[in-house]
């Protein structure tokens, strides 16, 4: 089903898919609207711009929707891994860890659970365990790169940082790698030289992109390193003429303490 931008519209049409009773006898795409659904509502797990309670609402709805499906489904590794992905992502990370406990008992091998298992963990607050099943997704397929990858950011959250960038370098003959995994761990974990490096690939590669100055600049603010934050407003300023006296007024800001690093 297309999905529009409006959350209670998405709400309503989803209510309307899956009808007033998912279980027992639920109906031919049943699972596919339902897994739809769950994908939809995980998107807005994290958002800040939807209103709370239609947030609450759509929450409500999807978990009795997956709810449902597990009754009618009983023994699918699949649907735990979905009914965990989407309590992860509203952080109701106890619940899915024992979802995730029964899609591994279902299927044990399963990269992907394996992967999501040690991921809710971390999330938990529990990286040295959370990295074991990581190390084991990634062993079980070593040429595997998101596995790799899952791998890497779990060790970084372990504090395992040594190891970490063993890894990547044995694996990319590098410790910088620009991916979205690695650098959600350096954010959470404010590994700013990790961050810097990125930045300064990107800036590299692309010297004459104001935004990719700009990305390099907001690190480093958050590194609190403010000479170099200046000399990227400053490079901003002569690639982008128009947007001079904005970067004056942005250092101007931090000059005069109105927006402070670190934060």
């Amino acid at each position: 089903m297309a999905v529009s931008k409006d959350p209670k519209k998405n709400l309503a049409e989803f209510k309307v898919a899956l009808g007033e009773v998912a279980w027992p006898g639920n109906p031919l795409g049943m699972q596919e609207t339902t897994e739809q659904f769950l994908q939809y509502a995980s998107g807005l797990g994290g958002s800040s711009t939807v209103d709370p309670q239609t947030k609450l609402d759509i929450f409500t709805a999807a978990r009795g929707a997956i709810d449902s499906m597990l009754l009618s489904r009983p023994g699918d590794a699949r649907l735990e891994l979905f009914a965990a992905t989407f309590l992860s992502q509203f952080g109701q990370t106890a619940p899915a860890i024992e979802h995730l406990q029964k899609a591994l008992e279902y299927s044990p091998k399963k990269q992907q659970i394996q992967i999501q298992m040690g991921l809710t963990l971390i999330q938990a607050g529990n990286a040295q365990d959370g990295v074991k099943y990581l190390k084991d997704a990634y062993e079980a397929a070593v040429g595997n790169s998101s596995a790799l990858i899952f791998y890497a950011a779990g060790l970084y959250y372990a504090g395992q940082t040594s190891a970490a960038d063993a890894l990547l370098l044995e694996h990319f003959g590098s410790t910088v790698v620009d991916d979205a995994q690695l650098i959600q761990a350096y954010t959470n974990l404010r590994l700013y030289d990790r961050l810097i490096a990125v930045w300064k690939m990107r800036v590299n590669a692309s010297p004459n992109d104001a935004q990719k100055h700009l990305g390099l600049a907001s690190v480093y603010f958050a590194a609190c390193r403010l000479p170099d934050v200046y000399a990227e407003l400053a490079a901003i300023a002569k690639i982008q003429p128009a947007a001079a006296a904005e970067m004056q007024n942005l250092r101007k800001q931090i000059e005069t303490g109105a927006i402070k690093c670190g934060k």
